[in-house]
């Protein structure tokens, strides 16, 4: 019973840093919108596997870096040049990994082949440029999120 308890807390902890946490609203729609694209694309189960672990890293490291600001703010509210430094740490072990993660993105998606798919699929298929149409203002919205966030 403890075992099953211990990935409720988790998937609260996920879903409670989704709600605070904007970067991580980013991350995870550009995360949507690269596996949405990714079937015209990715042309083999190595390129599908480097992309799923490029996203669960960057979103792992969101999680942690956020978990990082958190104790760092239990510890004080008051500037001090430590705090910063870790959370400045924290937060560029983010970027890095996002800023090699679009670029090996680059590498696997910039493909005219994979462009000419795409745009067959959404000729044949007019409900998909069309769902990526409407999601585009949802994807801002959950971006965005409440007031004050």
């Amino acid at each position: 019973m403890l075992f099953i308890k211990s990935f409720f807390h988790a998937f609260r902890g996920f879903f409670d840093a989704v709600k605070t946490e904007r970067n991580l609203r980013f991350h995870l729609v550009a995360a949507f919108y690269v596996l949405l694209i990714s079937p015209f694309f990715l042309q083999s189960k190595t390129d599908w596997t480097v992309v799923i672990l490029l996203i669960c890293t960057v979103i792992s490291l969101e999680l942690i870096n956020t978990a990082i600001e958190k104790l760092c703010d239990l510890i004080t509210t008051d500037y001090n040049v430590n705090i910063k430094f870790i959370k400045d740490v924290a937060s560029g072990a983010v970027l890095i990994t996002a800023i090699g993660a679009v670029v090996i993105a680059c590498l696997l998606f910039l493909r005219y082949e994979g462009f000419i798919l795409l745009f067959d699929f959404s000729k044949q298929n007019l409900w998909y440029p069309i769902l990526l149409i409407i999601l585009a203002p949802i994807s801002f919205l959950f971006i965005k999120g409440k007031k004050g966030n």
